[in-house]
C-alpha cells in the first residue's frame, strides 16, 4: 500500500481479520474500512471451554477431539489434526467439498510451519491493551461471525465491533467461514460495505407515466424441450401481431435462452426484445447501502 500510494478496505478472517484491525489502528490513512469475519483479538474473550480444555505443549493421553491441538499430535499425524480441524471450522451439513479442499491447503505447508507461526512474538501482552489499540481505530468497521462457530467466540467480534464503534453480522447456523458455506450473504455484504467508498457517478433517469409506456408482458417458458420452447415462440410472435408493439420478456434457461440465441435477427426481433434466465435471493438481514443501481429511479 505504502508504494502504491493508495487507500484500502481490508478484509480477513481469524488471524488476518485480528491483523486487517491492527493494521487500522498502526496505519489510518491508509485503510479505508475493515471486515473482519470470525475475527481474534488477543484476550478480548476467554476461548471456547472445548479449546480451552488441554495444554498444547504436554503429552495428552487422549487424541480426541481438540486433545488433536498440540505439539505432539501435530508433529505425528498433521493430516489428522486438519481434517478434524476443518470439520470443526466447516459444521454446516453437506461441507465435504469445502472441508476437502482445507485439508488439501494444509497439506501444502506442515506442522513446522505453523509451529513458527504460532510460537512468534506476541504484539500485545493484556485486555488493556487490546481494547486500546481497537479503540484507536478510526475508519468504519463491520464485524461478521457464525453463530455456530466452534473456533472462536462471537464474543470477540460484539467487543471489536462494540470498542471500534463499528456494525456486526452475526449469521445464524453458519460456523468458523461463512465465506465459504454462505458465499452470497457474505460477498454481498462486503460488496455493500466497500462501495461506500466509491464516489458515486451523477446519475440521469428518465420516468415515464404508465399510460405512455409499451405494453409488456413477461413469458415463463419451460425448459422442458425444445418442443416446448418453439411453441412459445410462435405464441409470442401472435401476441405481438395481435398487440403491435408488444413487449415479450423471457423467463427462461437452457434450451429456451440457446434457442433464442439461434434464431435469425428478422424473427428474433419479433419474438423476444429481451430474455433472461434469473433467480432472485434475499437474505431478510440485511439492508443493501445506496449504490448506483439501487437509487430511486
Amino acid at each position: 500500500m505504502r508504494k502504491r500510494g493508495g487507500h484500502a478496505v481490508l478484509v480477513g478472517i481469524c488471524t488476518s481479520g485480528w491483523r486487517a484491525l491492527v493494521t487500522a489502528a498502526l496505519h489510518p490513512g491508509r485503510v479505508l474500512g475493515v471486515v473482519a469475519l470470525a475475527t481474534i483479538a488477543p484476550f478480548l474473550a476467554p476461548p471456547l471451554p472445548t479449546r480451552a480444555a488441554f495444554d498444547f505443549d504436554q503429552v495428552l493421553s487422549t487424541d480426541e477431539g481438540w486433545a488433536k491441538e498440540s505439539r505432539h499430535y501435530w508433529l505425528r499425524d498433521w493430516r489428522g489434526y486438519a481434517e478434524f480441524f476443518f470439520g470443526e471450522l466447516l459444521p454446516e451439513p453437506h461441507s465435504t467439498k469445502q472441508q476437502a479442499d482445507c485439508v488439501s491447503w494444509a497439506m501444502e505447508i506442515g506442522p513446522e510451519t505453523m509451529l513458527v507461526h504460532d510460537e512468534g512474538p506476541q504484539s500485545l501482552l493484556s485486555r488493556e491493551e487490546t481494547e486500546a489499540l481497537l479503540r484507536q481505530v478510526r475508519c468504519p468497521v463491520l464485524a461478521i461471525h457464525g453463530r455456530e462457530d466452534r473456533c472462536e467466540p462471537v464474543e470477540l467480534s460484539e467487543r471489536v465491533a462494540a470498542l471500534t464503534g463499528g456494525e456486526l453480522l452475526l449469521l445464524d447456523g453458519a460456523g468458523h467461514l461463512p465465506n465459504a458455506r454462505e458465499p452470497v450473504i457474505v460477498n454481498r455484504v462486503i460488496g455493500d460495505f466497500a462501495n461506500r467508498f466509491r464516489p458515486l457517478p451523477a446519475v440521469r433517469h428518465v420516468w415515464t407515466r404508465p399510460l405512455n409506456r409499451p405494453k409488456r408482458v413477461l413469458y415463463i417458458s419451460s425448459p422442458i424441450g425444445l418442443g416446448h420452447a418453439r411453441r412459445d415462440l410462435a405464441i409470442a410472435d401472435e401476441l405481438r401481431a395481435l398487440r403491435p408493439g408488444l413487449e415479450v420478456h423471457w423467463l427462461a434457461q437452457h434450451p429456451v435462452t440457446e434457442l433464442l440465441e439461434r434464431i435469425p435477427g428478422p424473427c428474433r426481433q419479433r419474438t423476444a426484445s429481451r430474455y433472461t434466465a434469473t433467480c432472485t435471493i434475499s437474505t431478510g438481514i440485511w439492508p443493501p447501502a445506496t449504490s448506483p443501481s439501487s437509487r430511486a429511479g
